[in-house]
């Protein structure tokens, strides 16, 4: 049998490009099982088994994912010893609401009969950890050319906590 890893070498291989890249696996397999997209998650869940190999190798313990009861969180878990655990994170599902941006206003510059003409609307991204593109942003009342009432605006919205009347 395999020698146990020292707490020094664990330390390191915790800060390496490798664990980074096997939360990495971790992190998109809950994704996909949270919307829905088998082929995907499936995929990563053998990228998971691939990395779980290599983690068992270089410190000699047996690591397993574990999904809390009602998914709010994912962890690595230590098999021999549940208590020893890799890393804990906020499942998909929790992260979801919180990872909408605040509402600012977003300035569209329209060609009018008189010319170029900016017009505001209150927007916030949908996924602050995707890129800005037109699906993922949201938006909240009507283009105008007063930019101050969509300022107002978008204050009101972010002091009741984001969410839209409409």
């Amino acid at each position: 049998m395999k020698e146990k890893i020292s707490k020094a070498a664990m330390k390191r291989l915790l800060k390496s490009k490798f664990f980074e890249e096997v939360l990495e696996v971790v992190k998109a397999w809950d994704y996909y099982l949270v919307v829905g997209d088998k082929e995907a998650a499936d995929e990563m869940m053998h990228k998971w088994f691939m990395a779980k190999l290599a983690l068992e190798f270089i410190t000699g313990n047996s690591y397993s994912v574990e999904f809390s009861r009602k998914r709010e969180t994912y962890s690595i878990v230590n098999e021999q010893n549940y208590n020893d655990r890799l890393f804990t994170g906020l499942s998909f599902v929790q992260k979801e609401e919180s990872m909408k941006g605040i509402w600012k206003p977003m300035c569209n510059p329209i060609d009018t009969v008189d010319g170029l003409k900016d017009f505001y609307i209150a927007h916030r991204v949908l996924d602050t950890s995707e890129v800005w593109h037109a699906g993922n942003i949201e938006t909240s009342g009507e283009y105008t050319a007063d930019r101050e009432s969509v300022v107002k605006l978008c204050e009101a919205l972010n002091k009741q906590g984001g969410e839209k009347n409409e």
